[in-house]
């Protein structure tokens, strides 16, 4: 005799529920887990770490700050100096330890993609970006993924606290540049990070790669880029964190691209994978005008068969793969679920040992990314004083 009931059930009203269950989930874990995204905040430093950060000694800021050069530090609980990310750009200013981008040099567009989902592609653009802000630049976080996991990690839930028009889903698809522009600047949101702004995402990207195919011409596939050489303008860096698909949402982030990172587990589907992504890349590459691309090894966990795979990854792809890798930890993984990122985390939750190989590997991996964009810069500004130079000698 069959179990089955002998009526199907009423799937409407099933998932209606289920979803209205599931709206008051997100706002109980959100609850749980971190702080929403008004009320979020970076842990105050000491003055060792900011004096760290600011690449002096905490005897200068002492100094500077008795003198009345800087103002008077923050005091704690227990009455210890406590700095702000602002307080340590601020004495960074003051000391000429604050880096900028050289004169004549352009801000740049990183692009972090994988057509596989689970490679750390969130992460590795959520910790970028962050570590970009640290080091004193502005930076654009652009969230294009429906799934929304970048902005979740700043406090934001996709469905309560971003309405529809606060994406890039309209200022994608509507009819003139102009309109899709200021639509784009409207979705920024400055976020608790000095200097880190956030365009969020949430489901309504999903209905953008359908829209995209009905556009014609130069819409199509440029977009976005013509959306980000607008609001570029304002920031040093942005970085954009892409779905796992290759649709025309992805291809318009590969076209936007000044710079392409692409996160690689190492293990052979990953690779696999990455061969096959690659080999799409190249349908549309007479599209893009990247000035570097880059492989990271992801999510590494010292064994015999990562350790081999990663240095396939290696053999493979050359020069084209990082130094550094990513290394997984319990405190990444962690932090992951608590809607952190390894730099937002005040007290280790586990060990000192495992805090201190998650933050060492992510400041390797960055630093290594870092390097290259100012390397970029560097060159972008000796080719403007090289045609300046020219043009005088004429």
């Amino acid at each position: 005799m069959s179990t089955f009931p002998e009526e199907k059930i009423n799937t409407v009203q099933l998932f209606s529920t289920m979803a209205e269950r599931g709206v008051d989930m997100s706002e109980a874990l959100l609850a749980q887990a971190a702080a929403p995204f008004d009320s979020k905040k970076l842990p105050l430093w000491g003055i060792e770490k900011a004096a760290k950060l600011a690449k002096i000694t905490s005897a200068t800021i002492r100094r500077l700050e008795k003198t009345g050069e800087l103002p008077p530090a923050k005091r704690d609980d227990i009455n210890r100096r406590v700095y702000s990310l602002e307080d340590v750009n601020r004495i960074r200013a003051r000391t000429g330890s604050l880096f900028k981008r050289p004169p004549g040099s352009l801000p740049l567009r990183c692009v972090v993609a994988n057509l596989k989902g689970g490679t750390g592609k969130t992460t590795t653009a959520v910790h970028l970006a962050q570590y970009v802000a640290l080091q004193g630049l502005k930076v654009l976080l652009v969230d294009l993924d429906p799934q929304a996991s970048t902005t979740n990690s700043f406090g934001l839930l996709p469905d309560i606290h971003v309405a529809p028009p606060g994406t890039l889903a309209e200022p994608l698809v509507v009819e003139h540049l102009d309109e899709a522009r200021q639509l784009a600047r409207n979705t920024i949101k400055q976020t608790y990070w000095h200097q880190l702004d956030l365009i969020p995402s949430q489901l309504n990207m999903v209905s953008v790669d359908g829209e995209l195919t009905n556009k014609d011409g130069r819409d199509r596939i440029y977009r976005l880029r013509d959306i980000l050489e607008d609001l570029e303008q304002d920031y040093d860096l942005v970085v954009v964190d892409v779905p796992p698909a290759l649709g025309l949402l992805s291809v318009n982030a590969m076209v936007a691209a000044d710079y392409l990172l692409v996160p690689i587990v190492p293990n052979m589907p990953d690779i696999a994978s990455s061969i096959q992504y690659f080999t799409i890349l190249s349908d549309v590459a007479e599209h893009m005008e990247l000035t570097d691309m880059n492989i990271m090894i992801a999510r590494h966990e010292p064994s015999r068969h990562s350790d081999a795979a990663a240095a396939l990854i290696r053999s493979i792809y050359g020069i084209n793969v990082i130094n550094a890798q990513m290394v997984a930890t319990r405190e990444l993984s962690k932090s992951s679920h608590d809607l952190l990122s390894v730099y937002e985390i005040d007290k280790p939750t586990g060990s000192r040992d495992t805090y201190k190989r998650a933050i060492s590997s992510m400041n390797a991996v960055n630093g290594e990314i870092l390097t290259r964009f100012q390397g970029i810069w560097e060159q972008q500004a000796e080719s403007v004083q090289k045609k300046q130079t020219k043009g005088q000698r004429r």
